[in-house]
């Protein structure tokens, strides 16, 4: 038995040094990466640039006598976005939510330049910035990682970090391992708050990005890529259509053919609007230079 038990610690003991030995490659590997993309810029922590990163609670709980049944706030999350990835109220401004506490809802209230990341891994990071001019306090739940930023943050500023949480080894290193491709996803992993606070980043300032409008730059990028996501999405969505459709192809010509015409003009009309659209995308395409360094890191 204590041989057995021996054993056990020992196996247990081997694998954590494996692990650690693992997560100091990967992190080696991914500080040269930065390096490489980034040139001779200081690298820091993603927890030496901003506030606070963390999970926010629930604005219903506590005692009953301290929650307020009139108070207006509106709860937001991943879903709450525009094309510029920007936390809008739209779709959630008619949702009915319960009493909530005052003092937490001023307390945990989102503030100007925030940025969201899910909680739960995914194959990609959805990074979501917090604007300002809300009618209400936005607060979120605990699915939602808050990146709180220092007050005097400049929004070109937090969108430089926004969009280097948004590169694609960036969100690799950030992902549990069986997240990342081509492993498939499992909504049991979490994202690691202490990861994600200790992410070697390029010290980023307001001064790197002053009078530079670096948020043009991206912001129409960003536009670009969300509404190329979504066409792609609309595109799948319209082939399991034809191909539900190409099922009764048959069974319509052979016994509903009063129905044919009309169908036939619908399809017509889809065709032309998809040429179209294909001869913009061709546009678009010899319109897109090739990929370029951000101006601000050479």
């Amino acid at each position: 038995m204590l041989n057995r038990n021996l054993n056990l610690v020992y196996n247990f003991a081997k694998g954590a040094m494996l692990k650690v030995a693992e997560d100091k490659k990967k992190y080696e590997a991914f500080l040269q990466k930065i390096k490489q993309s980034f040139g001779d810029m200081e690298i820091t922590t993603l927890k030496e640039l901003v506030k606070n990163i963390s999970l926010s609670p629930s604005v219903r709980s506590g005692d009953k006598d301290k929650l307020d049944p009139h108070i207006n706030y509106y709860e937001v999350g991943l879903r709450d976005i525009d094309d510029q990835s920007l936390i809008t109220i739209e779709q959630c401004k008619n949702k009915k939510l319960g009493p909530a506490n005052p003092y937490l809802i001023e307390k945990y209230a989102l503030k100007e330049n925030d940025l969201l990341l899910p909680y739960r891994a995914s194959r990609t990071l959805k990074v979501a910035r917090v604007g300002n001019g809300y009618p209400a306090p936005l607060v979120t739940n605990a699915s939602v990682i808050r990146i709180e930023m220092y007050e005097g943050t400049s929004k070109d500023l937090a969108l430089l970090i926004q969009a280097y949480l948004s590169i694609h080894y960036v969100q690799m290193y950030i992902l549990p391992a069986r997240n990342r491709p081509p492993e498939p996803p499992t909504s049991r992993e979490l994202i690691s708050t202490k990861r994600l606070a200790d992410l070697p980043i390029p010290k980023f300032t307001n001064e790197l990005v002053e009078n530079k409008n670096f948020s043009d730059f991206y912001l129409q990028r960003l536009e670009i890529e969300n509404k190329l996501l979504d066409l792609v999405r609309n595109s799948k969505y319209l082939l399991t259509c034809i191909a539900k459709d190409e099922e009764e192809t048959i069974n319509l010509f052979l016994h509903h053919k009063e129905k044919l015409p009309e169908l036939q003009r619908n399809e017509s009309n889809i065709l032309g609007k998809l040429k179209e659209l294909l001869n913009e995308l061709v546009l678009l395409e010899e319109g897109c230079d090739k990929p370029k360094k951000f101006p601000y890191y050479s």
